[in-house]
């Protein structure tokens, strides 16, 4: 009887846990934008937003929400009015209470909001020292970029949780969304948050693939660029795709999408094929409509793609427009130089001698205006930019890094680095200090970089980069065996870096894994023990005792040459 008496009470928990998810779910706003280009010349889009409110509620305020960022800023201001439809298709009143907000009264069941937003606009030269606003790419954006939307603010709050989303793209039209598909051109995005949070970018564009079929390249592109997709252009496109076939292997865990559309950033430069994807594991690539074999990174490294987990924007500026505008030619080489380095398209030699050219000039500009921490912050507020990894960038790399102990190339000293060169030499400049700094330049925009460079995950040759400078560093010996997989420093046996189908990765080690023992023979720093791999031949055995976690495992590794 008391075990029936369990059982009983346990349904009941059950069915009313159930019933209560149900019934929450159920009273979630639900919301679907459907884009449609309507005017490709004049590149004019309708947006249809309906809203299904579970509930009644004696107000609701309409928010025309700009997300501010330096791509998409004031694009709020080209909306100038929608229409609201009640539930059987009468046209509700609207009132503005002030810009960008609206209130509609009596509200409950299905409602239908329709409004249009130019896109081109900006033809003269704006704050941001460029000809137009690029239009195709934006955080948060509805549309093409646009960082706009319209949306119901709930209880006050200016970004409500409590949403489902669909989004329902017209013909020719793609998406990087942090969405899931349910659909062609159907995404599901689990609540608002998704959309205030992540970049992502919907467009009007024709597609085509790349590579077999099983792990395809997809490239979307405006319809009239179309031509410019040369034999040499097609060529290095294969270069990135078989560059990722050998990272990810046959078959990645996401889609590959390009996404390419006209950059003008100058009315006395030549423009920039812009193509930005920004979802997680996405794909961003800059191409230059000149690209040829022989000039592959001559202008600004032109061929280039992160999988940061998020996209850090970049802008391009003319030289001539404002000082600052060195920081971005700077990171923007930076960036692009390390990407085409890690696809194969340059070697460590040319990466080096590019990289101590541009700081050459980099390093006197950094002088010539004696830019600090407050200087920075004063530019940052003054121009409304987020400067992000571009002014870091600035910082770990200037020459000012001369001041570096010679034989030492830590973490720590470059800190001492950035600390005699912003705080003083009696200050200690710490990992906090460092987070401090970019949380105030650029939040979340610099992590990946931190994540990626600072924190070793991909290995950035600072000891060979310094040599250019004429800097001599200790340095881990090249050797002639590979292994697949980077330590975290010279006296540190812990994997920072373990290369997909590598021999460590084919002998499941993991980043983190603490290497102990090869061979029975113990290593306490990586130079012995790159020699006596050295003394090994290709294809040979090792045998790892590795530690993970608290526990202490072997595997055998096969060696490369």
């Amino acid at each position: 009887m008391q075990k029936f008496l369990k059982l009983f009470l346990l349904s009941v928990i059950c069915l009313f846990l159930i019933n209560s998810s149900l019934n929450a779910q159920s009273q979630r706003v639900k919301a679907e934008y459907a884009v449609q280009l309507v005017n490709p010349d004049r590149m004019l889009f309708a947006i249809g937003a309906n809203f299904e409110f579970p509930q009644h509620l004696d107000s609701v305020i309409f928010k025309i929400a700009d997300t501010d960022n330096h791509y998409t800023e004031g694009y709020a201001q080209f909306v100038k009015q929608f229409t609201l439809f009640g539930p059987d298709s009468v046209q509700i009143e609207v009132t503005k209470k002030e810009p960008n907000l609206w209130i509609a009264h009596d509200i409950k069941g299905k409602y239908q909001l329709k409004y249009i937003l130019p896109i081109q606009h900006l033809r003269t030269p704006s704050q941001y020292g460029i000809d137009e606003t690029p239009f195709y790419i934006g955080k948060a954006g509805v549309l093409i970029g646009s960082g706009v939307i319209i949306y119901p603010v709930l209880d006050k709050e200016i970004m409500p949780r409590d949403f489902e989303i669909n989004f329902v793209l017209g013909e020719n039209m793609v998406a990087v969304l942090p969405q899931k598909s349910i659909g062609d051109n159907r995404f599901i995005i689990p609540s608002m948050d998704h959309i205030f949070d992540a970049f992502w970018a919907v467009g009007a564009y024709d597609t085509l693939s790349i590579g077999p079929e099983g792990f395809p390249l997809r490239i979307a592109m405006q319809r009239m660029l179309l031509p410019e997709l040369n034999d040499q252009l097609m060529g290095n496109l294969r270069k990135v795709w078989y560059q990722l076939t050998r990272i990810f292997g046959d078959a990645p865990h996401f889609e590959p999408l390009l996404i390419i559309s006209r950059f003008p950033f100058s009315m006395q430069n030549s423009e920039v094929l812009n193509a930005g994807a920004s979802s997680p594991g996405s794909i961003s690539i800059l191409l230059d409509h000149k690209l040829t074999a022989e000039g592959l990174d001559k202008n600004f490294g032109l061929f280039a793609y992160n999988l940061f987990p998020q996209w850090i924007p970049i802008s391009f500026q003319p030289a001539n427009q404002i000082d600052e505008s060195w920081l971005i030619r700077g990171a923007s080489n930076y960036y692009q130089l390390l990407l085409l380095r890690r696809i194969g398209l340059m070697t460590d030699q040319e990466f080096l001698e590019r990289l101590a050219a541009a700081y050459e000039q980099y390093s006197s500009e950094f002088d010539r205006i004696r830019l600090s921490v407050r200087a920075a912050r004063d530019i940052s507020a003054a121009r409304g930019y987020i400067f992000s990894a571009e002014m870091i960038t600035a910082c770990m790399f200037d020459l000012r890094l001369r001041s570096m102990s010679p034989r030492t190339s830590s973490l720590d000293q470059v800190f001492h680095a950035l600390t005699e060169r912003f705080s003083g030499k009696d200050n200690v400049f710490s990992a906090a200090h460092l987070f401090e700094l970019t949380d105030t330049l650029s939040g979340q925009y610099l992590m990946p970089f931190v994540d990626s460079c600072i924190n070793v995950r991909h290995k950035m040759d600072l000891p060979g980069m310094l040599e250019k400078f004429g800097v001599k560093l200790e340095s881990v010996p090249e050797g002639k065996i590979e292994i697949g997989a980077a330590f975290a420093s010279f006296q540190d046996l812990t994997l920072d870096y373990v290369q997909r189908g590598g021999p460590a990765s084919d002998a499941e080690l993991e980043e983190g894994d603490i290497v102990l023992k090869v061979d029975g023979r113990k290593f306490k720093a990586v130079n012995p023990l790159v020699e006596y791999l050295d003394s090994k031949k290709t294809g040979d055995k090792i045998e790892v005792e590795y530690q993970r976690g608290d526990e202490t495992y072997k595997t055998k590794l096969v060696l490369e040459g």
